[in-house]
């Protein structure tokens, strides 16, 4: 409306759009804007043009492919990545005007590190910029990486807290370069509990911006700091044990005493949720078929051969006839 009465054309930038998922009435809200758009007039020249951006990749892929909000009123614009050279170049140019001098190798290496994250790449030189004064060595460089990881640290270490110990498993999985989670072996030796347990963990590790996972369902960690991170320092700390047992219903690590019987859970309540969800894998061979000594029905007896009664009922009824 505004652009018409002043005949201009308005660009109206939508940042973060994906923080609106966080609201209780994100559906309500979402549904709206979808109204409104839809009812737009565009055949009039003279109007305003909407830019939703958006950082967080699974929330944005959440709101457009499988929400499908906006369907057939958006496009698409992906931010294409540039080429190493390209980025090289910038680095090697930019030093150049404060008198410094850097090896392309070096530049491609931390590139590559990056994986040609622009945030990331001058967040990192501009720290390498602070720690010289002529000639950026590999020395300079590992000091502003140890620096720059110094600065994330407490972050990583909250996603890392928040994580549970299926979706940590999972994670440490996809840096071992795993990709078929749901495959029996990797089930077991990840304490992964199950198929439909890993499509579950699999949602929440999305939902909390950790993993995304890529046209052929290949897991990709978001932030390449962080997962630098985790293989140089959280893994090398925290190394991942095939034989160490977990409680298959929580994912608790179980600690057995020596000389005693192996638990397999961690707690009389784990033990009993999973049983109850896994029904089908007890092995029930010791059941009997008996005969009701007060009304003669048949029925069967699970673990118990000398059973006299069907139930409580012709129980008590047959004490009480004497």
């Amino acid at each position: 409306r505004i652009a018409q009465e002043q005949g201009k054309s308005y660009y109206v930038i939508l940042e973060d759009i994906h923080n609106l998922l966080r609201m209780d009435e994100c559906e309500d809200v979402f549904k709206e804007m979808n109204r409104l758009f839809s009812e737009r007039d565009y055949s009039n020249q003279v109007s305003s043009s909407y830019l939703m951006i958006g950082s967080h990749v699974n929330a944005m892929k959440l709101i457009f492919e499988e929400k499908k909000y906006f369907y057939r009123q958006v496009e698409y614009l992906p931010l294409t990545s540039l080429d190493e050279r390209d980025i090289i170049d910038y680095i090697v140019k930019g030093f150049m005007v404060s008198g410094k001098v850097i090896d392309k190798n070096l530049a491609l290496g931390a590139c590559k590190l990056f994986r040609s994250d622009l945030w990331r790449i001058n967040h990192f030189f501009s720290i390498c910029d602070s720690m010289s004064k002529g000639y950026i060595n590999e020395t300079i460089l590992m000091d502003a990486l140890r620096a720059m990881i110094a600065i994330h640290e407490p972050h990583f270490k909250a996603v890392v807290n928040d994580l549970t110990d299926h979706q940590l498993s999972l994670l440490k999985a996809a840096l071992d370069g795993v990709t078929k989670f749901s495959a029996s072996d990797v089930i077991e030796r990840y304490g992964l509990n199950s198929s439909a347990n890993v499509r579950r963990v699999k949602d929440a590790l999305r939902k909390k911006e950790v993993l995304t996972f890529n046209e052929k369902e290949e897991p990709v960690l978001l932030d390449p700091l962080f997962e630098y991170w985790m293989n140089k320092y959280y893994c090398e700390k925290h190394p991942y044990d095939p034989n160490q047992k977990k409680c298959p219903a929580c994912g608790t690590v179980i600690k057995n005493t020596p000389h005693k019987r192996e638990k397999k859970f961690c707690s009389d309540k784990c033990r009993m949720a999973w049983w109850n969800t896994h029904q089908d894998t007890v092995h029930r061979k010791a059941y009997y078929n008996l005969t009701c000594k007060y009304c003669g029905k048949e029925f069967k007896s699970y673990g118990n051969k000398n059973r006299k009664y069907c139930c409580r009922a012709c129980y008590v009824a047959s004490r009480q006839a004497g």
